[in-house]
């Protein structure tokens, strides 16, 4: 999808993410100075913006994350309030010239939308020169129901344009990042800062991720410490940085109820529980109550291509001289195979 003409998937699915989030959320959301669904929205998404709430009205102090107005006389940090502290710290600055009553929930959860649908397009543009496949794609990342679920219910935890940014880094590895060390370092760098500063819970997901980016690294320009290092230091950087000027280092931060946290819990079942997002698949039974939090249903159009592409993978693997040919030419479509791929299945 090089091309000019292939370029319409990029606008098409910009038009379809902000008539889709304007369908399912509705425009209210995006005025800064409405509020009234941030209040009554449930715990979470009102403990997010009472974070931003008390940050704002407290005087700058290092680290630049500490607040006071819900732990006096200890600090708490914006970074634990889930409150998106790259964008609460920004705002803060402006202050002065913002409305007693300020948002930016709304206008980050479109922001997230387009991300999702823009990098789906990019990832799927890889291995498709179809610019309808990749805007199809694209609709799929944003339609997902884990990404919708989490959108204005925990809105950092939407941000799953970050986990997509970072496969970016693989999927693309040849084009971008092969042999450009310094680009790496930066690029990785750029992912362990929006980690830290949007929600830590991306953390060792993206780590993850790195560690795959490593290997494929190695494997295809040998090992070689020293260059190795640039994309782990770049990303331990901007970790830690934010997270020392943020104060995710907060003195006195200890797990309170065990028993609580351990109802909070993810198993495979995550993956095939609709909890109601579906009018053909049964709501299936929890272990625990807390267990909708790891809530990862993808819905049943992409569980049905994981399925057929498992189906291809194993016909690939296992069928052998004129079908392995046969299914080589079909998956590369007149391309040269990826780099990553042929590293990670050789």
């Amino acid at each position: 999808m090089k091309n000019k003409r292939g370029r319409w998937a990029y606008a098409a699915i910009l038009i379809f993410s902000c008539a889709f989030f304007l369908c399912f959320y509705g425009v209210k959301c995006l005025n800064p100075c409405y509020v009234d669904w941030l209040l009554s929205g449930g715990l979470d998404i009102s403990q997010h913006y009472a974070g931003w709430l008390f940050f704002r009205k407290e005087p700058w102090t290092f680290p630049v994350g500490y607040f006071y107005g819900l732990s006096y006389p200890n600090p708490m940090s914006i970074v634990y309030m889930d409150s998106i502290p790259l964008l609460a710290v920004f705002f803060k600055l402006f202050q002065p010239l913002l409305p007693a009553h300020f948002q930016y929930f709304g206008w980050y959860g479109l922001l997230c939308v387009l991300l999702q649908g823009i990098l789906g397009v990019k990832l799927a543009a890889k291995y498709s020169k179809s610019a309808t496949v990749s805007f199809l794609a694209g609709t799929l990342a944003v339609m997902t129901p884990a990404f919708l679920w989490r959108m204005f219910l925990h809105t950092a935890l939407a941000s799953h344009w970050i986990l997509l940014l970072a496969l970016i880094g693989i999927v693309y590895y040849e084009e971008y990042f092969k042999g450009k060390h310094v680009r790496s370092a930066l690029f990785w760098a750029m992912i362990g800062f929006l980690c830290c500063t949007v929600h830590l819970y991306f953390l060792p997901m993206c780590f993850i991720i790195l560690c795959a980016f490593l290997y494929l690294d190695a494997r295809c320009m040998g090992l070689r410490g020293r260059r190795l290092c640039y994309a782990f230091a770049g990303f331990w950087c901007g970790v830690w940085i934010p997270a020392c000027a943020l104060g995710v280092f907060l003195p006195g931060m200890t797990v309170s109820d065990l028993d609580f946290t351990w109802k909070k819990t993810f198993n495979l079942n995550a993956f095939f529980n609709p909890q109601g997002w579906s009018r053909i698949l049964p709501k299936l039974p929890l272990h625990t109550y807390g267990q909708s939090e790891g809530f990862a249903y993808l819905g049943l159009g992409i569980l049905l291509i994981v399925f057929v592409s498992g189906l291809l993978v194993v016909y690939y693997l296992w069928g052998g001289g004129e079908r392995e040919a046969a299914c080589r030419s079909v998956c590369t479509a007149s391309r040269r195979r990826p780099v990553w791929e042929s590293c990670f299945f050789p």
